[in-house]
Order: structure tokens, then sequence, then C-alpha cells
């Protein structure tokens, strides 16, 4: 019995396709759920690691993240002065040149924000 076929790569989506590490890194103008608008920049470190500039267009600190596929992961991290603390931590998603991030802010403020970024 002799069997034969041909077998068709099966079809993919775009945006199913899977961005480089350093797909990250680059500027991107950013809108936030409070309709405020900045440039956030996005360096790449070694390996999966970035640091965030201008984060939420109100940290004048770096803010540490790391890359997995098409996810940005910030990790929970504490800035201090004087009397006010913020913890800030959340996730992202990265498709074509859209970003999106979820976080969360927690201390001497308490809020949830999303940003969406387009790459510039």
């Amino acid at each position: 019995m002799l069997i034969s076929g041909t077998f068709l790569p099966a079809c993919k989506n775009d945006k199913d396709e899977v961005m480089p590490v350093g797909a990250f890194a680059g500027k991107f103008v950013s809108e936030d759920s409070n309709n405020d608008t900045y440039t956030l920049t996005i360096e790449k470190k070694e390996g999966n690691q970035f640091i965030i500039h201008n984060f939420g267009g109100f940290m004048y600190v770096p803010i540490n993240a790391t890359a997995s596929g098409n996810n940005l992961t910030i990790p929970a991290q504490t800035f201090k002065e004087n009397n006010f603390e913020l913890t800030l931590k959340g996730t992202g998603n990265l498709a074509g040149d859209s970003l999106q991030i979820h976080y969360e802010a927690s201390g001497s403020a308490n809020y949830d924000e999303d940003i969406w970024a387009v790459r510039k």
C-alpha cells in the first residue's frame, strides 16, 4: 500500500508571530488612560533585560523590565523620595509597532493604569 499526499504548512496570523526580544527597544508615542501623551523610550540591555525611560510620562528614573516573546514584564520595584514611596509593577504586549502596558502603582498613591503606544 502506497500513501501519497501533500502537506501544506499551517496558516498563521501575523498577530501570532513572536517578536525577537530586541523588538521592544525604541521610542514610542504613548497615551495613557488619562489621555496624557508623552514619548516613552525602551532601551535594550543584556539578554532579555530592558530599561524604560519616561515611564507613564512621570517617572524620571529608569524602570526595569524583561521580555519573553511578545510579552514584557515590569517586576515590582519601589521608588522613594522624601516621604513619598511608590511601587510599580506591570505587564505589556507588543504586536508589530503597537505596545500596550498595564501597570499598578501602590504606596503613597494607589491606581491601575493602561498605556497604549505606537513606535515612532
